[in-house]
């Protein structure tokens, strides 16, 4: 999991892929390393002392992809998965089952609703994957008690995108090999898929991609905020289609910006399913969030005119575009069981930097909250707090 590159009179710490901190070159010849050889440690090594010198550095971390610091969460960092929008699982009252395994993005997309790209504020999380698929199981097994019959989608759909997450085959298949688990999908910004990419994701036991796919040409490209790789997106979505791979094409509306980019979208959808691709839509309406991004010069449609747009392309290309529960395969079910409730006074433990400026996560009855505060909050602090949110085990409070 790590590697070690020396830096002069500081080493290298990489881990995860993306993360890295620095460790004073002193403090390793302290507990027995000699040299560095093909990025490992060499050495008489406490291995004791080792594991406590990275692990203690490690809350120095930050995220090569973008600077930002970042919070591992594993074993050695146990943060509950349920209770954050941006990390770990997200249980809606449905069979889908969100799984959040990392922040950050490799696009910066003018519209995203969490703020997501460049933006040096946020603060990441990247959690293990063992760790993630012991809750998974976890989250099966409640589920299936508050409802036998059912069988989870798990739908890999983080603050970010998934194709990052280095272990993400490993994920697919973990997930997939649960007991109880029917299908196992991705929603992705596409810009990394290929034809191998595609084959290797089937292998490993993925029934579905969704894809936010703007539209088909290169003007498509300024909604990303950098070049994207629209033509070899193209080819691999084709790809996918013959090997019957179920694809949904999700691209985000924005009125009188890409209104012909979403009907070439439709145009590919119909291209995909003469291939032999099972095709289906989810296009979305743009709406501005909290801490989303705001385009100035176009507004948000009204959802009269959303409908009324769809209702047009559908009529039009004689596509399904508006989908029914049913045809997305949603199935509502028993929400996992909440600890606490909204305006609820409960004792918490700061355990993490917030995702967005003042904010802290604190953890209490295997839950993670989110707090509010302009205060500064240190690590390890006992709070006292009242529950502003509790919808779908996703709790927001204020210290009280």
């Amino acid at each position: 999991m790590y590697s070690f590159y020396n830096e002069g009179d500081r080493i290298r710490v990489v881990l995860h892929k993306y993360f890295y901190y620095y460790i004073p070159l002193r403090d390793l010849k302290k507990i027995g390393v000699e040299r560095i050889e093909n990025t490992r440690l060499v050495g008489d090594i406490n291995e004791s002392r080792l594991r406590f010198l990275l692990l203690s550095r490690r809350i120095k971390a930050r995220n090569m992809l973008n600077n930002r610091t970042v919070t591992i969460i594993d074993h050695d960092n146990p943060l509950p998965l349920l209770g954050s929008l941006s990390f770990g699982f997200i249980d809606r009252g449905t069979n889908i089952i969100e799984v959040r395994p990392m922040t950050s993005c490799n696009m910066d997309c003018i519209y995203c609703s969490v703020g997501e790209g460049t933006n040096p504020e946020l603060h990441d999380y990247f959690v293990d994957m063992d760790y993630l698929l012991e809750w998974a199981e976890r989250i099966v097994r409640e589920k299936k008690e508050l409802d036998p019959e059912i069988r989870i989608y798990f739908l890999i759909n983080p603050q970010g995108e998934p194709l990052l997450y280095p272990y993400i085959y490993g994920l697919v298949k973990g997930l997939k090999e649960i007991s109880g688990v029917g299908k196992v999908g991705i929603v992705t910004n596409g810009a990394l898929l290929d034809e191998q990419m595609v084959d290797k994701l089937i292998s490993f036991g993925l029934d579905s991609l969704h894809v936010s796919l703007e539209g088909t040409s290169s003007e498509v490209g300024k909604l990303y905020g950098k070049p994207y790789p629209i033509n070899s997106v193209i080819n691999a979505l084709r790809h996918a289609a013959r090997k019957r791979l179920e694809i949904y094409l999700t691209p985000v509306w924005i009125k009188g910006l890409n209104d012909r980019g979403i009907e070439e979208v439709v145009l590919l959808g119909k291209e995909l399913a003469s291939l032999g691709g099972v095709v289906k839509y989810g296009i979305q309406n743009y709406l501005v969030y909290k801490h989303g991004k705001k385009i100035k010069e176009y507004r948000e449609a009204s959802w009269q005119e959303f409908y009324d747009f769809l209702k047009e392309l559908e009529k039009r290309h004689g596509v399904k575009l508006l989908l029914s529960k049913e045809e997305a395969e949603i199935i509502d079910s028993k929400h996992l069981k909440k600890p606490f409730h909204r305006d609820e006074i409960v004792e918490g433990i700061i355990s993490a930097p917030g995702r967005y400026r003042n904010e802290y996560l604190a953890v209490a009855s295997d839950r993670v909250i989110t707090i509010t505060t302009k205060k500064d909050l240190t690590i390890g602090r006992k709070i006292k707090i009242k529950i502003t949110r509790d919808k779908d085990n996703i709790f927001y409070g204020l210290i009280v």
